[in-house]
C-alpha cells in the first residue's frame, strides 16, 4: 500500500510517528481533535491512546491514508474504523522541541524530565555555568521555571536570546509543515 502525504518529493519530518491501534466502539472516544491554522491537532487523549506514541498537541497528518481538512473529519474517521486497525501518521510537537533545543544549543547540556516538556539546560558564560529549568508550551513559548530567580544580566540576554530563536524555530517549522501537508 502506497500512503502520499505531502507536496513534492521531500521526506517525511523526522519529527512524525505512525501509530497503529485496534480499537474499540468505546475506545474511539479517547481522542479529541481541534484545528489550529488550518491543521488538526490533538486536544486531548485517554484510554488506549496513551499507549501510543500519540501526545496532546501533536499533528494528525492522516488516518488510514487520509489527511483529515479539519477536526471534525479526524474523529470522523477514527470512530468510522472501530473495531479495525488505525493506522496515524503524526508530527510530534515533543520531538520537534527536543530537535530545536538540540539545533540551538548543541555545545550545550540538556537534559530532558521524563514524559515532560520540561528541560534542564546549562549555559556557560565565562568560567561560570548556570543551569536553569525550562518549560516549552505548545505554542512555542518557553519558559524559565527555575527555584533561582537571580539571574545576571548576561544570563539574561542569552535567556532571551535562545527563547526568541527557539520561538521564531518552532513556528518556521510549522509553517513548512503546513506548506507540505496535501490539500
Amino acid at each position: 500500500m502506497d500512503f502520499t502525504f505531502f507536496k513534492g518529493d521531500k521526506p517525511r519530518p523526522i519529527e512524525s510517528e505512525l501509530s497503529m491501534l485496534r480499537l474499540t466502539e468505546k475506545d474511539c472516544k479517547d481522542i479529541q481533535f481541534i484545528t489550529v491554522n488550518g491543521l488538526v491537532r490533538v486536544a486531548h487523549v485517554t484510554g488506549s491512546f496513551l499507549k501510543s506514541t500519540i501526545k496532546e498537541g501533536d499533528f494528525c497528518l492522516s488516518i488510514n491514508g487520509t489527511a483529515p481538512n479539519d477536526a471534525s473529519q479526524a474523529a470522523s474517521l477514527i470512530l468510522d474504523q472501530s473495531a479495525q486497525l488505525i493506522i496515524m501518521l503524526s508530527f510530534s510537537l515533543s520531538r520537534l522541541k527536543a530537535n530545536l533545543v538540540e539545533y540551538l544549543l548543541p555545545q550545550g547540556q540538556v537534559v530532558w524530565e521524563a514524559g515532560s516538556n520540561i528541560c534542564r539546560i546549562t549555559f556557560s558564560i565565562g568560567r561560570k555555568s548556570y543551569e536553569r529549568r525550562l518549560r516549552f508550551h505548545n505554542d512555542g513559548n518557553c519558559e524559565d521555571i527555575s527555584d533561582n530567580e537571580v539571574v545576571s544580566r548576561e544570563l539574561d540576554k542569552q535567556l532571551r536570546k535562545f527563547t526568541n530563536a527557539f520561538y521564531d524555530e518552532f513556528h518556521l517549522g510549522i509553517s513548512d509543515l503546513a506548506g507540505m501537508m496535501k490539500r
